[in-house]
């Protein structure tokens, strides 16, 4: 099966319905909102990331970073991707270089997040 390449006009045989493009736009909201909920208080019902969580994952550079968290969703993708994510924790909100400073709670909870929802949504991802 190819992604967004259905074998005729009907679509995929009905035990791949979960793959459409209602569906995939779905699953891309979901994935941006499990990535950019905040909450302080642990005990309240629904799926986010806390920084602490989020924190276990972040390594001393962005190459170790993005391999940490593609293991952690269970993510195997081509080189070039890799590239691509860890040249986004490199850069400015402006797409500019600049430095990855793991060390900051603004840097975690903006990038990182950034990141998750950049894997959840690769089609390797969606595949898995």
């Amino acid at each position: 099966m190819q992604l967004f390449e259905p074998p005729d006009v009907a679509g995929w045989d009905p035990q791949l319905a979960w793959i459409n493009t209602a569906l995939m736009l779905e699953r891309y909201n979901v994935a941006e909102q499990f990535a950019i909920t905040r909450v302080t208080d642990p005990n309240t019902p629904g799926a986010f990331l806390t920084i602490d969580q989020l924190r276990k994952f972040v390594k001393s550079n962005p190459k170790k970073t993005v391999n940490k968290f593609l293991g952690a969703l269970n993510v195997e993708t081509d080189n070039q991707t890799v590239k691509t994510l860890r040249n986004y924790l490199q850069s400015d909100d402006n797409g500019n270089p600049g430095v990855f400073d793991p060390t900051t709670d603004a840097v975690i909870d903006k990038k990182i997040r950034g990141l998750v929802h950049l894997i959840m949504s690769l089609p390797e991802f969606q595949l898995n």
